[in-house]
């Protein structure tokens, strides 16, 4: 029955509807003119049909395509740009987005040891956890009916469920869905219903009162139900379970996916499936990048060289919200900065305080009397007094056993009987994904790197420099220190006095066979040469090579290659068999590794198989024939490199210190660079002394 003036219509069920406008803008909304030849579409579609049984008195007009042509863009507008912290202007999603991951098994429910998970991480080097096989997020959108999708602070949810309603808006998905986005903060801040809210995403849509459209489409089971946030849910959280669920139940036969931090969730969905955002992959984060650059390959494969050369940072880039800072900082100066220290308090500043003020996210923390720089202190204890100890892996009772001892000697009275402890881990976790949970009941710091920076913020504020430079000294030839001793020297007010310590205690390493060689070495490098300590390296990095051979062939030539440029050698010479000294019994091949990371650490580029022939400045500044003679005269004279390989450690560090931003004065930066594999001549007994 129609009623008149077309201004009502009887449904089936009997029930008056409300007129329906399809020409009103919804209030504060911009006007816009659709072209009913341009709504085609998933939702428009789905309008009509679900909807077609009040479309009898239109009288041929196509107004429920046009309102679901306004949904459409309404989606457009709100979730097809992204805007991050640090960002000038946003940037469209689809242009940067990549394909997510998602772990076959949740983290924190491994029942993993520490001591296998220390396993892991030796192979890894610096990667934590346990490696787990992953499958793509829109492959389990596509398969499972409701999901429940977990991950750390910055793994990207929230841009993934924005993503999903792009794709459900151009019919991309497996099941064609009206897309419905629930931020949950905004419901539970709003005091609706979540009907009630949902409803008022359509007024865009012309409906004067768009909750019997909306109803009728979430009957009909065919809209896909983003709640995107569940631990940002303020107030009465019980009540938003209850509300959830009824909700669910309500309408059940839609896709619903909740996302929620890791370690926020302690409630049970019973239909829900739970999956875990997985990090980055090395080809996630290209992807990433060279799509941030688009309009610049050049500057995206700089960046991504930039970040591979760049072990710790690389690290940081495995979280999506770090590597768009990276790229942020990249796009800024063509470069990651030299002080890394401020790049890593940035992350963690962007983690600890930025990441939910940008979202205007007020949590109820437990811990919430200790300001952030309280925090930087907290977490500066634990990884301090793990490091140490090297250990990465923590039990949850020793992080609390940290936390308390920390909490009471603060200002003002604790009773820590009072105090949960566990929950102030878990709000660590949940809050700022800085602590993160490896196994069942373990928790690490979220990347190596963090924990590393944490650890020289302690060091910095609890040692004198006199102590610092002594503790720094004991452990500089400790690889596990090298990025604590970098970021320390970053961090001090001056690096003078421990690098000329470092200095003197490289050149104390020295026994009268290395001795021998590095002089050797300086008398190879051509006089003018523009860079003496660069062609240093090259030199040495050359003669080990060969040593290195002549050792693994047993008696061969003298190493030299046929596609040398015959234009190095004078015309009279040719190569003679050599056989070393049965003296030598070092493995030659990790010194040689050694000098080649001295001479890239120099000279990025140096490519020890292929620059003899391709590069004249190398040709120009390197007497190749007499460093081959050199590696000749070997089989005539016992030598022991025993103490080289820490020697090239040592330097490789002193150098990558003076490069990075660390406060050094000019003529002292210039008389610690410019001697770098050159020792004086040494008055000491020549006998050997490995």
């Amino acid at each position: 029955m129609q009623a008149q003036g077309h201004n009502y219509v009887i449904s089936s069920g009997a029930t008056l509807i409300q007129r329906f406008e399809p020409s009103r803008a919804p209030i504060g909304s911009t006007e816009t003119s659709f072209d009913p030849a341009n709504s085609a579409g998933v939702i428009p579609n789905t309008f009509r049909s679900v909807l077609s049984d009040w479309q009898l008195w239109l009288n041929g007009e196509d107004s429920f395509g046009l309102a679901g042509a306004r949904y459409r863009e309404l989606l457009a507008k709100r979730y097809d740009t992204i805007r991050i912290l640090g960002m000038d202007a946003p940037v469209p999603l689809r242009s940067i987005y990549v394909r997510v991951n998602i772990l076959k098994k949740i983290t924190a429910r491994h029942n993993a040891s520490v001591h296998e998970l220390e396993e892991f991480f030796q192979g890894d080097k610096r990667g934590f956890g346990i490696a787990q096989e992953t499958t793509t997020a829109l492959e389990a959108v596509n398969r499972l009916p409701n999901i429940l999708l977990l991950g750390k602070p910055g793994a990207g949810k929230s841009t993934f469920l924005k993503y999903l309603a792009l794709l459900a808006s151009d019919g991309e998905l497996a099941t064609p869905r009206v897309p419905i986005f629930i931020s949950l903060k905004e419901w539970s801040d709003s005091g609706d219903t979540l009907i009630q809210f949902v409803a008022r995403q359509f007024e865009i849509c012309g409906f004067s009162d768009p909750l019997p459209y909306v109803r009728r489409l979430l009957v009909n089971k065919g809209c896909l139900i983003l709640l995107d946030g569940f631990d940002e849910v303020t107030g009465n959280v019980s009540k938003a379970i209850d509300q959830i669920k009824d909700f669910y139940n309500g309408y059940a036969g839609n896709q619903f996916i909740l996302s929620c931090r890791v370690a926020a969730y302690d409630y049970i969905f019973e239909q829900f499936t739970e999956i875990e955002l997985a990090d980055f992959e090395d080809r996630e984060i290209e992807t990433f990048i060279n799509n941030w650059f688009n309009q610049s390959a050049r500057k995206a494969a700089s960046c991504w060289t930039e970040l591979k050369a760049d072990q710790s940072i690389h690290e940081l880039a495995r979280s999506p919200l770090l590597l768009t800072m990276l790229c942020l900082t990249f796009d800024d100066q063509m470069a990651f900065p030299h002080n890394r220290a401020e790049l890593y308090f940035e992350a963690v500043n962007a983690l600890l305080k930025k990441w939910d003020s940008s979202r205007d996210i007020k949590r109820q923390e437990i811990y919430k009397q200790l300001t952030p720089m309280r925090k930087i202190g907290l977490l500066s204890n634990i990884a301090f007094h793990t490091f140490k100890k090297e250990q990465h892996f923590i039990r949850s009772t020793d992080v609390e056993s940290y936390i308390r001892d920390y909490v009471e000697h603060l200002p003002g009275s604790i009773d820590n009987e009072q105090v949960d402890y566990e929950l102030i881990v878990r709000s660590i976790e949940a809050q700022h994904g800085l602590l993160v949970e490896r196994a069942k009941g373990i928790y690490s710091f979220s990347h190596l790197t963090l924990q590393e920076y944490f650890a020289t913020r302690y060091i910095l504020e609890h040692w004198s420099e006199e102590d610092l430079n002594v503790l720094l000294l004991d452990r500089a030839f400790e690889p596990k220190w090298r990025e604590v001793i970098l970021l320390s020297t970053e961090m001090l007010p001056s690096a003078e006095d421990f690098l000329r310590k470092m200095r003197d205690k490289i050149t104390g390493l020295v026994n009268p066979n290395v001795h021998l060689l590095l002089g050797e070495i300086g008398k190879c490098v051509r006089p003018g040469a523009p860079n003496p300590n660069r062609a240093r390296a090259w030199t040495l990095a050359f003669i080990l090579d060969r040593l290195n051979g002549v050792q693994l062939a047993g008696k061969r030539s003298s190493g030299v290659s046929s596609d040398y440029p015959k234009e190095l050698f004078p015309s009279d010479w040719s190569p003679r068999s050599i056989a070393l000294s049965g003296d030598s019994t070092e493995d030659l091949g990790p010194i040689r590794d050694r000098a080649l990371a001295v001479a890239r650490a120099m000279d990025p580029t140096f490519d020890l198989g292929q620059d003899l022939k391709r590069r004249p400045d190398i040709r120009d500044a390197v007497d190749i024939y007499r460093a081959l003679e050199y590696v000749r005269a070997r089989d005539r004279v016992k030598y022991s490199y025993r103490s080289l390989d820490k020697y090239l450690y040592g330097t490789e560090l002193v150098f990558q210190c003076l490069k990075s931003d660390c406060f050094v004065s000019r003529a002292i930066r210039t008389e610690i660079s410019d001697t770098l594999l050159f020792e004086p001549v040494l008055e000491r007994n020549t006998s050997e002394n490995s």
